[in-house]
């Protein structure tokens, strides 16, 4: 993976900010939470990887680069994708043999791409898609250990509804299994949106689940290092604190 924020924010938590609306807003929504000119920490593709064939997919997630926001050194951070319709809908064939394929093919188009690009591509898991488990997730680093991809630890993304009632115990899992090796970390609340029958993000502090079962394991597995992304927020500052706080 290309290039370091370790040196960016000696002696503080690197803290960074997501628009989880991007049609209301900007697509390289990760931005510093002061100064830094402008420069933002990844570049957003919205892109299902799995909607259609490899090359086409490469090219679409590559143009995230194209925009006028800099990331330095360039990151990108996409979604690993789905057989279903539409991108949160819950379909099985995700999770199997095929799908598997069909993503292990976009990596070998884009990783050389990537490369001469002297970008990063950080997958964002989520509980319906290819990556759909810390498990998963982990085992892809090993597998592509010397390519340019990372992943965005996303606790809440792994979450379905009915796993809420052992709550503690899956995040306890995600953090202990990604904390080390994630390339950042999305710190969020989580809500079942009962129209859409999943589990959704809230800024950090709302929700249904306790800020505690997040904030604690994060603290105990994730390295001070590790950048962090926060869903954006009217009180933005005070949800900076409450990380820092907890650090």
């Amino acid at each position: 993976m290309h290039g370091s924020l370790s040196d960016w924010y000696a002696g503080e938590v690197p803290v960074f900010t997501l628009n989880l609306n991007p049609v209301d807003g900007p697509d390289y929504a990760l931005t510093p939470r002061s100064g830094r000119d402008g420069e933002s920490f990844a570049h957003i593709s919205h892109t299902n990887p799995l909607a259609t064939d490899p090359a086409t997919v490469a090219d679409a997630i590559l143009a995230a680069l194209t925009k006028p926001k800099t990331t330095s050194p360039p990151r990108i951070i996409a979604w690993s994708g789905t057989l279903a319709d539409s991108l949160f809908e819950r379909d099985p064939r995700s999770w199997l043999p095929p799908a598997r394929r069909a993503f292990a093919d976009l990596c070998d188009a884009l990783a050389p791409r990537l490369d001469a690009a002297g970008a990063t591509l950080l997958f964002r898991p989520c509980s319906r898609h290819v990556l759909a488990d810390p498990t998963t997730c982990l085992s892809f680093l090993r597998e592509r250990a010397a390519e340019p991809f990372g992943i965005v630890l996303d606790p809440i993304g792994f979450l379905e509804p009915d796993m809420l009632d052992r709550v503690e115990e899956h995040l306890e899992r995600a953090f202990e299994i990604m904390g080390e090796p994630a390339a950042a970390v999305l710190l969020a609340g989580g809500a079942v949106d009962e129209l859409q029958h999943r589990v959704t993000h809230t800024p950090l502090g709302a929700g249904a689940i306790p800020t505690e079962l997040i904030l604690d394991p994060w603290r105990r597995h994730c390295p001070a290092a590790t950048p962090v992304i926060l869903p954006d927020a009217p009180d933005i500052e005070a949800r900076i604190d409450l990380v820092e706080a907890a650090r």
